[in-house]
């Protein structure tokens, strides 16, 4: 009687012993196969957002973002709206109709399957990853060493600027003036096309974001 029921006992033991394993396993493939920051997101986020969404260097994309996407913290924090913008199509910003992709330079649009991508790691639990996992990348837009001519873009054949400093006041949440910067006189001799600009603002914790009109 002891002997047939220490067998089931041992039985039982194996089973449940087994079946942990292989749940164990599962949960442990499951984990593995989550898309991680290192080794799935960041890569995106270099390729569609890095423009605007980095700690240093030059801001091409004519915005000042409120955090960089490039750091795995700061990335984490800001999840839950970055899943929002994505599936909203309020990130990356472009305002160029569908039926016009391909017809623009430097076009910012974000493939389905990459939005996708994003969001399994957001919904999986935006976990860290290795940083090994992926390499480290010059961000997009160039180096983040401040050229010698204090411009991102290069010597500038002409620099404009305001007429009078801006103030902004202290009650101030969300103001977006229009202001003109005239090209000063007997600049230019001849017409002549705009191949880059850039802006250089006196206070950059104030200033978000630039629309240009020339």
């Amino acid at each position: 009687m002891r002997s047939s029921l220490r067998t089931k006992v041992l039985r039982r033991l194996k089973a449940t012993s087994a079946l942990s394993a292989t749940l164990l396993a599962s949960a442990i493939h499951a984990q593995s196969a989550a898309p991680t920051f290192y080794a799935d997101a960041l890569p995106l986020f270099e390729k569609n957002c890095a423009a605007c969404h980095k700690p240093d260097g030059p801001r091409v994309g004519g915005i000042t973002a409120p955090m960089s996407l490039l750091d795995y913290n700061q990335a984490r924090a800001w999840a839950p709206m970055i899943r929002n913008a994505l599936v909203t199509g309020y990130m990356p910003p472009w305002g160029a109709h569908e039926r016009h992709r391909g017809e623009f330079k430097d076009e910012r649009y974000i493939d389905d399957a990459e939005k996708a991508t994003l969001i399994a790691w957001i919904d999986g639990g935006v976990l860290e990853g290795n940083p090994n996992a992926t390499k480290q990348r010059v961000a997009a837009g160039g180096g983040t060493e401040m050229p010698e001519s204090g411009w991102w873009i290069g010597d500038p054949d002409l620099v404009v600027q305001f007429e009078k400093p801006v103030r902004v006041a202290d009650n101030i949440e969300d103001w977006q003036p229009t202001i003109q910067m005239p090209v000063p006189e007997g600049a230019h001799t001849e017409p002549k096309w705009i191949a880059k600009a850039e802006l250089n603002p006196g206070g950059p914790w104030v200033h978000h974001i630039v629309s240009s009109h020339m």
